[in-house]
């Protein structure tokens, strides 16, 4: 019985080193497939945040192309709306924020600066849209407050957009957007 016992032990101890073994290698290849998949998930982010910007990047320059035409109405309203799009995939995460960036410093130095009647019609276009998406209303109001101040010099203004577009970033990194 004693041997029957023992035999019995050995034979457990086995099993189990032998289960140990089996149980280490199925988390191991477990972990690997997790960080791939993690890796293909951020590559997929990427290759779809690449696409959004070629793609406004195109429509921007397509719209563009004959010169900015904010006397015409129908221009102006694809022009905002553009914009308006481009904030709401930026808001969700789905564009780079350094690309946005670079973007509002366009827009701030090259749209609203020089132009009041266009930042009067482009808070007008906001003011539609406002009661749905009022964090819309609220980021080009502070694009707009920024492009009425005076700064020592572009740079620092460009620096201020930069940092109050980064914020916004952050925010709606918070937020799970």
């Amino acid at each position: 019985m004693d041997t029957a016992n023992g035999l019995a032990a050995i034979a457990a101890v086995i099993f189990s080193a032998v289960s140990a073994f089996i149980a280490h290698r199925a988390a191991t290849q477990a972990r690997r497939q997790a960080d791939v998949a993690a890796e293909q998930s951020r590559m997929s982010a990427q290759t779809s945040q690449s696409v959004n910007v070629t793609h406004f990047t195109s429509r921007f320059f397509d719209l563009i192309r004959d010169g900015m035409r904010f006397s015409s109405p129908e221009w102006t309203y694809q022009y905002w709306s553009l914009h308006a799009t481009e904030f709401y995939f930026f808001h969700n995460g789905w564009l780079p924020r350094f690309i946005y960036q670079l973007w509002m410093v366009e827009l701030v130095n090259r749209v609203l600066r020089n132009n009041p009647e266009v930042c009067a019609a482009h808070l007008e276009y906001l003011d539609l849209y406002s009661v749905s998406y009022g964090e819309m209303r609220e980021f080009f109001g502070g694009l707009h407050e920024i492009a009425r101040r005076e700064h020592e010099s572009v740079q620092a203004r460009n620096a201020e957009i930069t940092a109050y577009v980064g914020s916004w970033h952050a925010t709606a990194a918070d937020a799970g957007a």
